[in-house]
């Protein structure tokens, strides 16, 4: 038996004579005297020593995740996490392995068996158990979360986690925050023979996935020393470099010298024959300008080896012209498309081949350190949202077709502008004048925007589900046509004409407006580490863009004394005027929200027709939205979620449950002013109207050095513009173009 399989035969059989405590009843997570059950809106919560809400649903619709997590011996640090890529031994940490999760309803709790295989592990606990101290033992989960929306308790917020997408392992730590603790113990040496063989195959499979785990250490740490190597070759060759340049560079003085005599001589009227050691020296120097251009130019393009390799062959050791290059560059950058259609380089047998260099790790380093530790984890999850994808820097593209590399973390914004410009630009003048040719602008400006489109894309946009979003070619005013119908088909005799079908519209003009300001960070604000300050930008502007849109949308029911803009009827949009009279729209009541006036709204809807001035059929259109402000919120889901009648006497059945969404609108601060709006995709009324491709945050950054806030000032400006399209100059809010799919209820 060699070394290896006596210790995993030790390790088994320790395990199988050391049964007492191998099993014991646990609770995941579940209320204590501190942290009691609480109950929000209707539903329970459990209430975590960390200020976060776990809801009582979610833990028990997660039951079947728990079943064969493994547990461990504390949790890993952030830079433990980060350092070994979230892997954890068995062998070395291990405690055991959850069986048999379940809820138990009257203690509210969520809880399981917990099976011991490791020997010392079980010592502890049996002897806490004894000295009944085991209280101040518990478990702490390790999972990823489902975010709900926060709710008030006492004045203060909480976050909500509705439940968990993926659970990763459970730990032992000394002060669990949601009141994972050791209950009892559930067998001792009294029934442990009856079940021996099972526990062997237990512990001896955990073993086996030990070792797996081990040697899957241990070629990641062969993997890291590589690597290292392949850094100590890259910087002994930039030393060859540096030696021959110098070489390069006396050999120039020389043959400079060297001309400078001949010429003299023929001063005298000599004609010197050439010197073929000048000529050789004058090629080498050639010869070493091109090698500085040909690396130069493969580090830009990031061919696979293989490639990399057979271009520097076809220019070894010798002179070429640019062009030369850049056309071979080109052709193996083309043929490197052709081997793989997905677009990431193809290396040998197919396997992608790309590496980053200094810059895209530097701004790698950057975007986690800025966006923090879950805000970076989180990106991953929304990266191909189509308000996201086109802020993506090439970094991060790189660094994805990597496989994510270790890019190497900052603690402080201060280290890595000294880091990447080789010194303090505030003290060192080969630093600032490293801060144009370093890229940091442009590294900073990059992660804004991805952070900034981030944020964005992650909003619960309120008005999205009432609006009709556009795009336009050019910055004209932009016509909304109000479409009308077709009266029905006339008869038509034997032998007698067709008559022509009266058909009209109307149309509402929105106007081009241009909105913007900008942000200015400091390089002191960089050097002076101005953390808070720093991560708050990306959130400042996705803000900025958001408010903006929303005061744009919630307008459309406040102007003009909250009746609307006037409409090209000549009416304004909210009105109760009959819709037989010029400019009359018959969409505005003066009653307070309640399932009568609900209901009033839906018969004025439905009532408006598909000819002008109330000729015609009737639409039958329903409102899908009620908005109201934050006042109003419960009286309108009391409507929507009330199966009877919510104010009749006969138990009548409601006929709008569940039949429309409720939405708060943050501007409206009326607490009795209310509306209801159409299906947009029925009954299109209002619109956000955007230049092509531009409804995301634009962000902008005046960073160079040469002229600007940088030159003057020191000052990196980030500057978000918004090119969108109003009601009118009259009206700030955003277009309308027809008033039926509308209604209003200003309440005095």
């Amino acid at each position: 038996m060699d070394e290896q399989q006596h210790r995993i035969e030790g390790v088994r059989l320790h395990a199988i004579e050391a049964m007492t405590g191998r099993a014991w009843d646990v609770t995941i997570m579940g209320p204590t005297p501190d942290t009691p059950v609480v109950v929000v809106n209707g539903r329970e919560y459990i209430r975590s020593k960390n200020k976060r809400l776990y809801s009582v649903d979610g833990l028990r619709e997660s039951v079947s995740l728990w079943d064969g997590v493994k547990v461990y011996d504390n949790h890993l640090t952030d830079a433990e996490f980060e350092e070994r890529g979230g892997m954890r031994s068995i062998i070395s940490e291990g405690i055991g392995v959850l069986v048999d999760p379940h809820f138990d309803e009257a203690a509210r709790a969520l809880k399981a068996t917990l099976k011991i295989i490791n020997a010392q592990a079980r010592t502890v606990l049996m002897d806490a158990h004894e000295a009944k101290v085991l209280e101040h033992i518990g478990l702490s989960a390790d999972t990823f979360t489902i975010a709900g929306e926060p709710v008030i308790i006492d004045g203060e917020q909480w976050p909500v986690m509705e439940g968990f997408s993926k659970v990763l392992s459970l730990d032992v730590v000394s002060s669990p925050a949601a009141g994972g603790a050791f209950n009892r113990l559930l067998e001792t040496r009294q029934n442990i023979e009856e079940e021996q063989d099972m526990d062997e195959k237990e512990v001896k499979a955990l073993v086996a996935q030990g070792i797996a785990e081990a040697l899957a250490a241990q070629k990641a740490e062969a993997e890291k020393l590589e690597a290292e190597r392949l850094e100590a070759e890259v910087e002994a060759e930039a030393e060859r470099v540096e030696t021959e340049r110098l070489e390069a560079e006396k050999a120039a003085q020389e043959a400079a010298e060297a001309e400078a005599a001949a010429e003299h001589a023929g001063e005298d009227g000599d004609d010197p024959e050439p010197d073929p050691k000048v000529e050789a020296l004058e090629q080498k120097v050639a010869v070493m300008e091109c090698e500085k251009q040909l690396e130069a130019r493969l580090a830009e393009a990031k061919l696979p080896d293989e490639m990399t390799g057979a271009v520097r062959d076809i220019f070894a050791a010798r002179a070429f012209e640019a062009d030369e290059l850049e056309k071979v560059v080109k052709r193996f950058k083309e043929a490197q498309a052709a081997m793989d259609n997905t677009g990431q380089p193809a290396g040998a047998g197919g396997a992608g081949s790309v590496t980053m260099d200094a810059r895209d790790k530097a701004e790698m380093a950057f975007l986690s350190w800025m966006a923090g530790y879950s805000g970076f984890r989180g990106l991953e999850s929304i990266i191909d949202n189509d308000l996201v994808a086109p802020h993506v820097s090439e970094a991060y593209q790189s660094w994805q077709k990597a496989s994510k590399p270790n890019y190497g973390r900052i603690y402080s914004v201060s280290e890595w502008v000294r880091n990447l410009l080789g010194g303090d630009p505030l003290q060192d003048q080969r630093a600032y004048e490293a801060v144009t040719t370093s890229g940091m602008s442009s590294i900073v400006k990059n992660t804004v925007n991805l952070l900034v489109a981030a944020d964005y894309g992650m909003r619960e946009l309120w008005y999205e589900p009432i609006v009709t979003t556009e795009e336009v070619d050019t910055i004209d005013d932009a016509t909304l046509v109000r479409i009308y119908g077709i009266s029905t088909l006339s008869v038509v005799e034997e032998g007698q004409p067709y008559t022509e079908l009266a058909w009209a519209d109307d149309e509402e003009t929105a106007t081009f407006v241009k909105k913007g300001n900008y942000i200015g960070v400091t390089l002191e604000a960089l050097m002076r580490d101005k953390t808070n300050k720093l991560r708050s930008i990306p959130g400042r502007l996705a803000n900025s863009w958001f408010n903006t849109l929303s005061d744009l949308v919630s307008g459309v029911f406040t102007v003009n004394s909250a009746t609307g803009p006037v409409l090209g009827t000549t009416g304004a949009l909210f009105n109760a005027t009959a819709v037989g009279s010029t400019g009359g729209h018959a969409n505005l009541g003066t009653t307070a929200l309640a399932y009568a006036t609900y209901d009033a709204a839906v018969t004025a809807m439905a009532k408006q027709t598909d000819q002008k001035l109330g000729a015609g059929r009737r639409l039958l259109a329903e409102p899908k939205h009620l908005l109201v402000p934050v006042d109003l919120r419960a009286t309108g889901l009391q409507i929507r979620n009330s199966e009877k009648n919510p104010t009749g006497a006969n138990n009548d059945i409601n006929p709008y449950y569940e039949g429309f969404n409720v939405i708060q609108v943050p501007q409206w601060t009326d607490t009795n002013n209310w509306a209801v709006v159409a299906d947009k995709a029925q009954f299109p009324a209002i619109y956000l109207i955007f230049p092509r491709g531009q409804r995301t945050p634009q962000l902008f950054t005046a960073d160079s050095e040469l002229g600007g806030a940088m030159f003057t000032n020191d000052t990196l400006r980030f500057k978000v513009r918004m090119m969108t399209y109003r009601f009118s100059a009259t009206y700030e809010c955003a277009p309308v173009g027809d008033f039926r799919p509308l209604y209003k209820a200003n309440v005095a």
